[in-house]
């Protein structure tokens, strides 16, 4: 009956009936709610995935850093540190979780017709071996494309075209 009563009121009043605010996204998680805020206000995932596979590719462009400079190796003399390569490093993992994104987006669009959300935990740890190996990849990449380009090299002599390979 107060239940009517209410619903009665507030139809009258506001011309339609008051619904509770969706609670806020990570509220009752203190510091790390308030830091993350704005990742979670928006509800997309495809938003998180590029910020978690921005950060593995970070972390996989700095152990790649660390790998090729050799710092591990004790008396190697090399005194090249992150901080000198932190551009480096940025644009590597931004690419890396750009180019793992969308594959990833564009291959499940083409043989999928249903759901099109990636397992979050494969995107990552491919973001983070792309960003590991991102140099072997382009090499491989730019072989791959530039192979029939310079796999035939037509010489024109007295008139004749030949082909060598």
């Amino acid at each position: 009956m107060y239940n009517d009563l209410v619903s009665l009121l507030q139809m009258q009043n506001y011309g339609f009936y008051s619904r509770p605010l969706p609670p806020t996204p990570g509220k009752d998680w203190g510091i790390i709610g308030d830091a993350s805020a704005w990742l979670l206000k928006p509800n997309s995932v495809d938003v998180v995935l590029i910020i978690g596979m921005f950060g593995f590719g970070i972390f996989g462009a700095a152990i790649s850093s660390f790998i090729r400079n050799k710092l591990f190796i004790a008396g190697s003399g090399v005194n090249i540190s992150v901080r000198e390569n932190v551009i480096l490093i940025l644009i590597r993992g931004l690419s890396a979780a750009i180019i793992v994104f969308l594959t990833t987006k564009g291959g499940i669009a083409l043989v999928n017709n249903g759901s099109n959300d990636p397992n979050a935990y494969i995107l990552f740890f491919s973001c983070l071996v792309g960003a590991v190996f991102s140099k072997e990849i382009w090499e491989w990449a730019k072989k791959i494309l530039l192979k029939d380009q310079y796999s035939k090299t037509t010489l024109t002599q007295n008139g004749k075209t030949t082909d060598q390979g």
